[in-house]
């Protein structure tokens, strides 16, 4: 009996080190956002005084300044279309579509390259980032039509030294290591590495969660959202010195950009 009291206990003990609980109910600054950016889907920090970001069906990337978030310039990139997440390197943009088709253009919006996922499987992605260390982007999906796959957080990477995309996973994540036993229970949304302490961190805006991990796969701990704060967050993005930027559909209201000036 005291041995499964002392389980429990060091159980109960482990699991509260993991969940950030309070950590960001209080953004530093919040940014409502114009009309056309109602369904802002992706978001990418440039510098110190600019942002970049995509909406669901446009094929435009809007430039925001830092600050006041209004927009400064845009882009015409392509047609409509299903838009999920943004990334960016310094020569190029490179937008990502639900089906996994990457559109890269380079900062005026020429010299498109179309890159599609080569998998058979209607995987359905959500986020993408720039993983600047390994010269790749990560992209986390949404859903896949593998019930079994659905059971995890799957990150895919895409090559930019060779422009090829990994077919299979190179990080996966069981959803039950944070509390979520059904499939549907949580869904990414959106996927940055912090460059302040080099983590992977996850976004959901279904499951109303933020998931940080290592290079591994290895959960290092999550926090719960509030959804009354949190309506529909789809984007984020951090600073070169950490600083947080969560971008949140106009659900019911208007969009807006979440600032942190620190993660905890």
């Amino acid at each position: 009996m005291i041995k499964q009291f002392t389980s429990l206990f060091l159980l109960g003990l482990f699991g509260c080190s993991m969940i950030q609980d309070h950590a960001l109910r209080r953004p530093d600054h919040i940014y409502p956002l114009k009309k056309e950016l109602k369904e802002i889907s992706g978001l990418s920090y440039i510098d110190q005084s600019k942002m970049v970001a995509i909406q669901d069906e446009k094929g435009i990337i809007y430039s925001l300044g830092i600050g006041s978030f209004e927009k400064s310039s845009k882009i015409s990139f392509s047609k409509k279309g299903d838009y999920e997440g943004i990334a960016t390197t310094s020569k190029r943009f490179f937008v990502l579509k639900s089906n996994g088709t990457i559109v890269s253009v380079n900062h005026l919006g020429e010299d498109k390259v179309i890159h599609r996922f080569p998998g058979k499987a209607a995987v359905e992605f959500e986020g993408i980032c720039h993983d600047e260390i390994n010269n790749r982007l990560l992209l986390v999906s949404k859903d896949h039509p593998s019930k079994k796959k659905n059971k995890y957080i799957n990150i895919y990477s895409f090559d930019l030294n060779s422009n090829l995309y990994l077919l299979k996973p190179i990080i996966k994540l069981a959803k039950k290591e944070i509390g979520i036993y059904r499939n549907a229970g949580l869904l990414p949304s959106g996927i940055a590495i912090n460059p302040a302490d080099g983590y992977i961190y996850i976004l959901a805006s279904v499951g109303k969660k933020l998931i940080c991990l290592d290079y591994n796969g290895k959960l290092i701990h999550y926090y719960n959202l509030d959804k009354t704060i949190y309506k529909q967050p789809e984007g984020i993005s951090f600073s070169k010195n950490g600083e947080l930027y969560i971008a949140s559909e106009g659900k019911s209201g208007k969009a807006q950009i979440m600032h942190f000036t620190s993660i905890p």
